[in-house]
């Protein structure tokens, strides 16, 4: 069979991927596996001021102490031809998606340990053009040929299962994420699928709901703190704050908090109550959109709510109470069993299996046709009596693949030019000023015939993804001409090219990288050093130095006196390989530290690795209670703290890929090793 088609969720706030595998969904995990998300891939990028990229979890763990530098919910800002500005550089929207779906494309070839060049993404139904292009454009940079963009209430309605449909039934997805809505109307029947009509805000979801929490907690900072500063790091704990009370009051009448808020500019108490019937009034504006969504697809598909068979609830708001009471009250109880978080992945994987042939894929689906519909009007600029008007070619809700051809008269008889002009909107029936639409696209037919009214042929043709080509033929002359409305980046080069696809392919090689590491090298392949001079490692002093300054700065849970008495001696491993490095505690304030022989060369990631690993080492001995098996959050912390967020990065990396482990050896005597006098 041929290579294998990744299905793939890109998320507002988190993603998610599923393959198939002998016929079942096999869901992709993260790398790390320590996430702090339902799905697997955080949709968070940050930057450090060298340029150093994260993504995925361990973006989301440091994005506290580096707010400026972190990037959230980028989904909204595809297509939007607006770079994000991180540190004085401009990044745009597709580069920053790409970095996403290369973590996932990385992390599923590791998990299947082949190669992955394939897929079919998901987007929301209601993405326009722009957004639909630039979606392709990001998996372009990451290395992804996106065989098929599927709409993500069609894959939860595949992934729903043909097996729980008999005969023919008209489904309502209602598709809430974190960032957007989509509510659609589906027509299945015997294996086809056919969208009647959908609809919803791309700026409509959980976050809005997280929106309204912040605002009451930063009334309850106010009351509670004296002239409290509310900047960019207080806000960024408090959105976090939010997004954990939305999620348990899910599962609970009522949550209590308590939590200490810091900043450069403060430190700040937090604490109170939050019921559930609060948060419902909260929240109620997003539920009143929602109703009003609900109600124009169900116009639009020409039904009553009496007319749906099903309602199937897509995304993490669904799991909220009231929510599934809202679609109770306005059509019928949603169905149970459905998976809100990862059904659109499976459903994009059924799709690759399904144009992959998979043999193993089961019957009902192969065969599988999936017609999708056009979630906005799209026309030409044209005149009549002399006004400017859009003439519609393809309405709202036209099943696509779909092409659709219109003849125009140039009555300029002296012209030889001709400009034809794309838009897109709502409903120009409804909103037919051009205020209220978008132009996605433009050229000009030139060298028309001069001195007749000219003829020409106009059409628009839509592809299985809802990508846009409008042609255009002068009908008995020799001009023509053809766009396919891409994302004008504002006369720059796209975003796979240039700068952005070699930032894109270092992050790469790092990842790579990763579990490929010097510390995995036996012993034996060392060549011994038998310089004896210890002078050339006292960089290592340093290090030892500003990991103490870290611990004192930082870390408040210690008797300050600790480092008046402890004495420190260091030496360099030169057969033995000690982990990272070792610490003995001797039981006296003489702590003998063993550093791993790798780490003997003086590059600065070496001494940022080494800061790191002593601070370690240090809180070993400090807190000789704690398990040192693992980097715990206090480590995480005061690295983050100290701007050493990739140095404990690069240390978890190994750590979890199992290629070093933490204090669990014995140091000897009789190991040769180099001393370093500090």
């Amino acid at each position: 069979m041929s290579e294998k088609i990744l299905g793939i969720d890109l998320g507002t706030s988190s993603s998610a991927a599923e393959i198939i595998i002998d016929g079942e969904p096999h869901k992709i995990p993260s790398f790390e596996k320590n996430i702090r998300t339902i799905k697997p891939f955080p949709s968070v990028v940050s930057f450090d001021q060298n340029g150093n990229i994260l993504v995925g979890s361990d973006a989301l763990e440091q994005a506290t102490y580096n707010p400026h530098g972190t990037i959230f919910n980028v989904k909204r800002k595809m297509g939007s031809r607006v770079p994000i500005k991180i540190f004085d550089k401009l990044y745009q929207p597709e580069f920053i998606s790409a970095l996403i779906l290369m973590k996932i494309k990385l992390d599923a070839e590791r998990d299947l340990k082949e190669k992955i060049t394939k897929c079919v993404i998901t987007v929301p139904a209601n993405f326009n053009n722009n957004q639909r292009q630039a979606t392709k454009d990001a998996a372009r940079i990451a290395g992804l040929d996106a065989i098929r963009l599927m709409n993500e209430p069609v894959a939860a309605s595949l992934a729903y299962g043909l097996h729980k449909i008999e005969g023919s039934a008209k489904i309502l997805v209602f598709d809430m994420g974190a960032g957007t809505l989509d509510v659609s109307v589906i027509d299945v029947n015997d294996g086809f699928f056919e969208v009647l009509a959908t609809s919803g805000p791309t700026t409509l979801g959980g976050i809005n709901m997280n929106e309204k929490i912040i605002l009451w907690l930063k009334e309850l900072v106010k009351e509670q703190n004296t002239n409290p500063v509310l900047d960019e790091l207080v806000t960024f704990q408090l959105q976090e704050i939010s997004e954990r009370l939305k999620l348990e009051l899910s599962t609970k009448n009522s949550i209590s908090f308590d939590e200490k808020i810091t900043s450069d500019k403060n430190q700040l108490n937090l604490s109170g109550i939050l019921s559930r019937e609060v948060f419902e009034d909260m929240i109620q504006p997003v539920l009143e959109q929602s109703k009003t969504v609900i109600s124009q697809i169900l116009n639009e598909a020409n039904l009553k709510s009496t007319g749906i068979d099903r309602v199937i609830p897509i995304g993490g708001p669904t799991k909220i109470p009231i929510v599934k009471s809202m679609l109770t009250e306005s059509i019928k109880i949603p169905e149970e069993g459905v998976d809100p978080d990862l059904s659109v992945a499976i459903g994009a994987a059924i799709q690759g299996a399904t144009m992959n042939g998979d043999p193993k894929l089961p019957v009902l689906y192969q065969g599988l046709t999936l017609l999708n519909v056009t979630s906005l009007d799209f026309g030409e600029e044209a005149q009549r009596k002399g006004q400017r008007s859009i003439e519609l070619m393809i309405p709202k809700n036209t099943p696509y693949p779909t092409e659709y051809t219109k003849t125009f008269w140039n009555n300029k008889l002296m012209v030889d030019i001709s400009p034809i002009s794309i838009w897109q909107g709502e409903d120009f029936k409804l909103k037919p000023s051009f205020a209220d639409n978008v132009n996605i696209g433009h050229f000009v037919l030139r060298d028309l015939q001069m001195g007749i009214q000219n003829e020409i042929e106009v059409t628009y043709s839509m592809d299985a993804d809802g990508i846009l080509t409008v042609s255009a033929q002068e009908i008995g002359g020799d001009s023509a001409g053809e766009i396919t409305i891409e994302v004008d980046y504002d006369g720059q080069s796209p975003p796979q090219l240039g700068q952005a696809k070699k930032d894109l392919d270092e992050f790469e090689k790092k990842y790579r990288s990763n579990t490929i590491s010097p510390y995995e090298i036996p012993v034996d392949q060392y060549v011994p050093d038998t310089d004896s001079n210890s002078e050339k490692y006292c960089w290592m002093c340093d290090s030892l130095n500003k990991a103490i300054e870290i611990i004192k700065t930082h870390h408040k849970e210690f008797n300050k006196s600790f480092f008046d008495t402890a004495k420190f001696e260091l030496s360099l491993q030169l057969e033995k390989q000690y982990v990272y490095a070792f610490i003995q505690l001797t039981g006296s304030s003489t702590y003998p530290i063993s550093i791993h022989n790798s780490l003997k060369e003086k590059t600065d990631s070496n001494q940022r690795m080494l800061v790191v690993i002593l601070v370690h080492e240090l809180l070993h001995a400090i807190h000789p209670d704690w398990g040192h098996d693992k980097i715990r959050p206090a480590e995480k912390r005061l690295a983050n703290l100290a701007g050493y967020y990739d140095a404990i990065h690069d240390m978890e990396i190994l750590f979890l890929s199992g290629k070093m482990s933490m204090c669990n050896n014995e140091m000897s005597t009789a190991d040769r090793r180099v001393r370093i006098n500090c």
